[in-house]
């Protein structure tokens, strides 16, 4: 399999998608212990974005990923084939300034705050989301909680990905989710599927 291909994007106007959208969930992300960023002026958020924006930032940003990606991403497919996972040929990821660090759509959009961020950290977000879609029909299917499925996603870089990998503390207790991923590991939608009814 050829090295998975990163198509940027980053304007104003997806600036302020992105803002609209978080103020829709913002009530799920902080219930959830999110904080995303929002513009400075919320009361004129068009004028606010354009203020915030710079290009110049987005661009340095982009070519730092970029030259990072070629680092990490030769082997990166092959990793997720023998877990039995699809992975796209190329991802669409916007840059933003806004929202939370990292969030993604179905079926290869990626989402990624740049906000004071370090280009290993932000391609470490750009893996974790690529771990998300690969999984995210199951996690439908079976209707895996948020916290469940981030922890799985933590677990599953963790085994792939050891070296850039920062595990963090579950949020909730996850003895579910490590009780399965140990008894079935590598097989992730048996993993999924378990948890569900565990």
């Amino acid at each position: 399999m050829s090295i998975i291909e990163l198509q940027f994007e980053f304007s104003v106007k997806t600036e302020i998608k992105r803002v609209e959208n978080t103020l829709a969930k913002l009530d799920w992300y902080r219930n959830n212990g999110y904080n995303p960023d929002l513009p400075n002026d919320l009361n004129n958020i068009e004028k606010s974005v354009e203020n915030e924006f710079g290009e110049k930032l987005f661009q340095q940003v982009q070519n730092g990923i970029t030259n990072e990606w070629k680092k990490v991403s030769a082997d990166f497919p092959s990793k997720l084939k023998t877990l039995k996972l699809d992975c796209h040929n190329i991802y669409r990821i916007q840059l933003t300034k806004y929202g939370v660090r990292g969030s993604y759509n179905l079926p290869n959009v990626i989402i990624i705050n740049i906000r004071d961020r370090e280009i290993k950290d932000i391609v470490r977000t750009v893996i974790h989301e690529i771990i998300h879609l690969s999984i995210e029909n199951w996690i439908i299917e079976y209707k895996t909680p948020h916290w469940q499925k981030e922890r799985l996603v933590d677990l599953i870089f963790d085994k792939i990905y050891q070296e850039l990998n920062k595990m963090r503390e579950p949020k909730e207790n996850s003895d579910t989710v490590d009780r399965n991923f140990k008894k079935y590991y590598p097989d992730i939608k048996k993993v999924i599927k378990n948890i569900g009814t565990d």
